[in-house]
């Protein structure tokens, strides 16, 4: 697929694993909303490390320098 994101960035299993993380946040709308009981959050290190890759490599791609 010609705007994969793979294709721009090269994120690490770590990665991948905040990502999903934060995905299934998103959809069950805990970023959102209170949800009382336990759940898990990303360590800020590698979440902070996947944003920044993220942000390089799209960035220069929709004219954000």
């Amino acid at each position: 697929m010609e705007n994969d994101l793979s294709n721009y960035v090269e994120l690490d299993e770590k990665e991948i694993e905040v990502l999903r993380l934060l995905n299934q946040l998103h959809t069950s709308t805990e970023l959102r909303y209170i949800v009382t009981g336990s759940k898990t959050l990303p360590v800020f290190g590698p979440l902070q490390t996947m944003a920044s890759k993220l942000l390089d490599a799209i960035c220069p791609l929709v004219g954000y320098k």
